[in-house]
């Protein structure tokens, strides 16, 4: 799952989760990641305006999954849910498409997920990130762990357990792979949820991450057990 865009990673564990599979999820660490701390203080303000910095270059268009379209109520409000990356683009893009007035006044209806590096020298990626998509003291936000889908699923569920009485919700994926596989297993759990993609208009190969660090295995076992115990949740079963 290294190297695939979460929208492709997204579509297939929606497709594994449901059959009757063993899955085993392997992934590889790269050993470095752009930008390096180095070239985001050079070019600080940069990373906040220059389209041509970073993985990639402006949105060709924001469209809902098919695949995970939600179950909306036209009265509600909208409550949106994002993963930025380090380029404020796509997620402006999907508020805007959502709701075009909660990009001046998000109050309580956008949440940030924040990307918690699991490796201290990494750790100043969480404050490049807020810097970058505007996320400031005042902003509903959370540190999700990039390297444990677990930490993922945990605090999407202390979210929608907030708002889901009173509004649509929507969520946007442009974090690690791992935080996608978390997303991947909340949506099985969560059908009313949206989920939404903003495509870019290109790719830049340039900074893309280089080598490989360590790699990771997630042995998730035979899927009918796997749904068995998602099924489970919240459901109460009296023993006679």
């Amino acid at each position: 799952m290294s190297v695939a865009s979460n929208r492709v990673l997204l579509k297939s564990l929606d497709v594994l989760l449901r059959r009757n599979i063993s899955l085993r999820i392997l992934y590889s660490e790269a050993a470095t990641y752009h930008p390096s701390k180095v070239d985001f203080e050079e070019n600080h303000q940069k990373w906040l305006t220059d389209d041509s910095l970073g993985l990639e270059f402006g949105v060709s268009e924001v469209v809902p999954s098919k695949e995970q379209p939600g179950h909306h109520l036209d009265p509600l409000p909208n409550c949106v849910i994002l993963f930025p990356t380090f380029k404020a683009a796509r997620a402006r893009a999907v508020i805007a498409a959502i709701d075009p007035t909660l990009l001046a006044a998000p109050g309580k209806s956008v949440y940030w997920m924040l990307g918690e590096p699991h490796l201290p020298e990494d750790a100043w990626r969480f404050e490049a990130m807020a810097k970058i998509n505007g996320v400031t003291g005042a902003q509903l936000q959370f540190k999700v762990n990039t390297f444990d889908y677990k930490d993922t699923l945990r605090v999407l569920e202390s979210v929608v357990a907030q708002v889901w009485e009173q509004h649509n919700i929507s969520l946007a994926q442009f974090g690690s792979k791992l935080q996608a596989l978390g997303t991947a297993i909340f949506f099985y759990l969560h059908p009313e949820v949206r989920l939404w993609f903003a495509v870019p208009k290109r790719y830049n190969a340039t900074n893309y991450s280089d080598g490989c660090k360590a790699t990771w295995m997630v042995e998730l076992g035979p899927m009918k057990d796997f749904r068995k115990l998602l099924d489970g949740v919240g459901k109460l079963v009296v023993e006679e």
